[in-house]
């Protein structure tokens, strides 16, 4: 995305530590709700856990499954019966760990910061639209589309397990080690050369 002719505006990780520990094997989901504060979050929280544990009995599969629930998110949400593998709960994942790191793909709402970095890593992923009508999510998705290894689905768990099958079954050739956006060096030196001058 070009921001006032500025490419590569993110945040950065300031680390590339993997959250994946070693018993926790393929397929690896990421489920995320961003800063998990909207209305919305509990109900996406839910159905997409719902969905993944049906792809589990779907695919006769075990899966692991990282669920971040977002610093703001007050809630509450059950880990579906009949789900079959690992599932590890957090409300926030720090700057010195990526999520896309050994990451299968990912379950999200795909705010803004979300969308830059699925272009920038090229990690599969489902996303489930809000039902924010103030946000810009729809904005950024169409926007980011074409660099997008993403299928766009609506809130219902089948839709969401049908959409995992598809997204992993896709021959996406990721970037071994992903470029980072200089947008932020352009920025600066901008500043600096305008105030020096």
């Amino acid at each position: 995305m070009t921001l006032k002719g500025v490419h590569g505006v993110m945040r950065q990780p300031l680390a590339e530590n993997c959250i994946w520990s070693e018993d926790m094997p393929p397929p690896r989901i990421v489920v995320t709700a961003g800063g998990g504060g909207h209305a919305d979050a509990e109900d996406f929280l839910t159905t997409a856990l719902e969905g993944i544990a049906r792809f589990s009995r779907q695919d006769h599969q075990p899966v692991s499954v990282y669920v971040i629930t977002g610093p703001n998110f007050h809630g509450t949400f059950a880990i579906p019966r009949g789900m079959n593998g690992n599932v590890r709960v957090t409300s926030y994942i720090g700057p010195r760990y990526s999520i896309y790191c050994n990451t299968s793909a990912l379950v999200t709402h795909a705010g803004y910061n979300t969308v830059q970095e699925l272009a920038s890593t090229a990690t599969p992923a489902v996303v489930v639209l809000g039902v924010r009508n103030f946000d810009d999510q729809r904005v950024h998705l169409a926007a980011a589309a074409d660099h997008l290894n993403a299928i766009i689905t609506e809130p219902a768990q089948e839709n969401i397990a049908d959409s995992l099958t598809k997204v992993l079954q896709l021959d996406i050739a990721r970037p071994q080690c992903a470029s980072r956006p200089q947008g932020a060096w352009d920025i600066a030196r901008a500043i600096t050369q305008t105030c020096g001058s």
